[in-house]
């Protein structure tokens, strides 16, 4: 016996056509969900070793904890602006309070135009958007680095 359906169309559909369907439609979203989860953890593990990388760079100069050493590096002048932008960021990263009070200093309000030139000052969205990442309730990869 086999299982007939008429469609909207009016065409003559096999039950059969209709759960394979189904199936492959099932299988395009999860191997499209299981791409989303390994180009996100992807992410995730590039974003920890970036911040591990210069985490590890203001620690050995200046043997204090990851927040306190960043701190460090940007405020001396041993360093270049893109290691300072860099911590900067790492700052955001990790999402630490005490990384506020120096941030706050550095954010002067000033706009700068795109491109930013990370090699030649301190980036102004960058100081903005690590200011707003510490003072969120969620970041991303905060968990990370607790």
């Amino acid at each position: 016996m086999l299982n007939l359906l008429v469609n909207k169309k009016g065409n003559i559909v096999t039950l059969e056509k209709k759960t394979t369907l189904r199936k492959i439609i099932l299988s395009v979203i999860l191997i499209g969900l299981a791409a989303f989860i390994i180009l996100f953890a992807i992410s995730l593990l590039m974003i920890y070793s970036d911040v591990e990388s210069i985490c590890e760079i203001a620690s050995n100069k200046f043997e204090s904890d990851n927040i306190e050493a960043l701190i460090s590096l940007i405020e001396s002048d041993e360093f270049s602006y893109k290691q300072k932008n860099k911590a900067i960021w790492a700052l955001g990263q990790i999402g630490d309070k005490r990384a506020l009070p120096l941030l706050r200093k550095l954010d002067t309000d000033e706009i700068q135009k795109k491109p930013y030139d990370s090699n030649k000052n301190i980036v102004q969205y960058s100081v903005e958007k690590a200011i707003r990442q510490i003072d969120s309730d969620f970041i991303v990869t905060r968990w990370m680095y607790r």
